[in-house]
């Protein structure tokens, strides 16, 4: 017997919040809604109302709460942005902690463990925002794409742990953000034995990545091989540091298939299979 899930419309009231819906974030009985060119709307939840307008320089396209805090992206076409940092304590009342200005655009937001991770037509910027009034950027990767459709125009972050997950107008990335402040915590928490995690995609068509650990820093071997075991491609010959690592398989080569990847390090060999689908 197959369980399906439904769901239940429980507001059927249109409630007014001028400009475009964008983002949206939650705080008790609050919701705080970027509404592009209006900025953020504040809307009781509970009586289904617009309650209050948060105006911003530019549009409102992106918004994060966390406890009493919300993060507000706001952007101005491609060239300027910036990060405003309200105290919602009291929600019809945001007070403006801090602001972060950029010289391009921004897209989305993620908050974790007082870092804010953004994303737009530069690449990837990491804030310490532990101190509201005065963020600071601690990290950044710059993958140029000015035009909404090249890649590199990062669109979605989301974050778990140190491992922060992007998607760009082409493709899917992942990258490994190493507070500075942490980093004996991070040396306690690295992993102790070789291990190879499920690639993702799995089929895939272009590309997939795969994410494998190791307990120790050394040399490390990857190669691709075809069900009758012929080798197709070397994928890594070299040194690779303890911890998480990541690899990126390209289809180019490969034609449509099940093929096996064959790590071989210190710690022993382990294979995984992937799938390519043209």
């Amino acid at each position: 017997m197959k369980c399906v899930s439904t769901l239940e419309l429980i507001n059927n009231t249109w409630i007014r919040t001028d400009g475009e819906p964008l983002d949206i974030a939650v705080k008790r009985n609050y919701a705080f809604v970027a509404t592009g060119f209006w900025g953020v709307a504040t809307v009781n939840i509970s009586e289904l109302e617009k309650v209050d307008n948060i105006d911003l320089p530019g549009d409102g396209v992106a918004v994060e709460c966390v406890d009493n805090t919300l993060y507000v992206v706001e952007s101005e076409f491609m060239n300027s942005s910036g990060l405003h940092i309200f105290d919602v304590s009291n929600s019809l009342n945001p007070l403006n902690r801090g602001t972060l200005e950029f010289r391009h655009s921004l897209e989305d937001i993620y908050v974790e463990d007082n870092h804010a991770f953004l994303v737009g037509n530069a690449g990837l910027e990491v804030i310490n925002v532990s101190d509201s009034e005065t963020p600071e950027i601690v990290g950044h990767y710059r993958f140029p794409g000015w035009n909404t459709y090249e890649p590199g125009f990062m669109k979605g972050v989301h974050v778990e742990g140190n491992m922060v997950y992007v998607a760009d107008q082409s493709s899917f990335k992942i990258f490994r953000f190493n507070d500075p402040l942490k980093v004996e915590e991070n040396t306690k928490a690295l992993p102790q034995c070789f291990r190879i995690l499920q690639n993702y995609p799995n089929p895939f068509n272009s590309s997939t990545t795969v994410l494998y650990t190791l307990g120790k820093a050394g040399w490390v071997t990857a190669d691709i091989y075809d069900p009758a075991g012929r080798l197709v491609e070397n994928l890594i010959h070299g040194y690779q540091t303890r911890g998480l690592n990541l690899l990126q398989i390209y289809a180019d080569n490969l034609a449509t298939g099940t093929y096996l990847v064959r790590f071989e390090t210190s710690e022993g060999i382990q294979t995984l299979e992937i799938q390519n689908i043209k």
